[in-house]
């Protein structure tokens, strides 16, 4: 069995993913897109807000810690793995914290 990290192995010379490259660019500036919208939509919800009560600045951070995770993740591929899943882990660890304390 061949390794999965064989230094033979890239992502272009895998035969599913060699027609994915050409269209690499148009996917992660889709990812930063993306990003882009939900920190928009992020900024509304804050802005939504009652200003009594819960703390604005920190429900803010918590809410756009994904958006910025996928505004990076486009930005670093896979080239970069630590900085790639790192912002991948960032996407997907805090939602359900800051989901939760918004509704709090």
């Amino acid at each position: 069995m061949e390794p999965l990290c064989s230094p033979a192995r890239t992502l272009s010379s895998q035969r599913i993913s060699g027609s994915v490259a050409a269209l690499c660019r148009y996917s992660l500036s889709s990812i930063v897109a993306r990003g882009l919208l939900l920190l928009a939509g992020v900024v509304g919800v804050v802005a939504a807000l009652p200003r009594d009560g819960k703390p604005r600045r920190a429900i803010a951070i918590l809410l756009a810690l994904a958006p910025v995770g996928l505004i990076v993740l486009g930005l670093f591929t896979l080239e970069s793995p630590a900085v790639h899943l790192s912002c991948a882990m960032l996407v997907l660890a805090p939602p359900a914290d800051s989901f939760l304390t918004t509704g709090m």
